[in-house]
């Protein structure tokens, strides 16, 4: 009864209604954090094995038309200016995290990425690496704008998943403790280089 109405207060479909693919919803709804079982299409070469994902992981934004892209990235910008006026005397360093998907050496010519709203949710695995480029050349470009210092955690990511998964089991959403170490290691290290020179 309590999702019924929170479906209608919010405009979605009544999942009691057999015309409703309730798989559409966005996988945080309701209390389902992430999709965590194995699926069918994501696979990653890991440790020289191929190992099963899930289906529906974060992508780099590729559900989103330009003009969304846009939207985001000027909410960003008007976030951060907003934050260093009203919190002066903090200093800020922008850190870069990359999506699920753009970590691990995907194997296969099409991933399925996490959609919003029953947007398309099956991709090009090239649309994935050109997107996570693009993302993080955007990211590098507002930094620079800002006069902000900078955190790519991407390569050190990237390398490790090489070896071992950074996410799951229970939740694909985030990062396991082994991915929390290396993000960590990564910030330290560009801090190190950074402010410690």
């Amino acid at each position: 009864m309590l999702q019924s109405v929170f479906r209608l207060l919010n405009g979605l479909p009544i999942p009691e209604d057999p015309d409703v693919d309730v798989s559409l919803d966005p996988p945080w709804l309701f209390g389902a954090s992430t999709y965590k079982s194995p699926g069918v299409i994501n696979h990653a070469l890991i440790n020289h094995t191929m190992i099963q994902l899930p289906d529906n992981l974060q992508g780099p934004a590729l559900d989103m038309t330009d003009d969304q892209l846009r939207q985001s990235w000027f909410a960003f910008e008007q976030a951060l200016i907003f934050s260093r006026a009203h919190f002066k005397r903090s200093h800020f360093v922008l850190v870069y995290i990359p999506s699920v998907l753009s970590m691990y050496d995907i194997q296969g010519e099409t991933v399925s990425v996490q959609g919003y709203e029953g947007r398309k949710s099956s991709f090009a695995l090239s649309d994935v690496r050109q997107s996570s480029l693009l993302m993080r050349k955007r990211f590098h470009e507002v930094a620079i704008t800002q006069g902000l210092p900078m955190i790519d955690t991407t390569e050190l990511l990237q390398a490790t998943a090489q070896n071992q998964t950074l996410h799951g089991p229970e939740d694909w959403n985030h990062l396991n403790r082994k991915g929390y170490e290396v993000l960590t290691e990564a910030i330290m290290h560009n801090m190190d280089q950074q402010y410690l020179k």
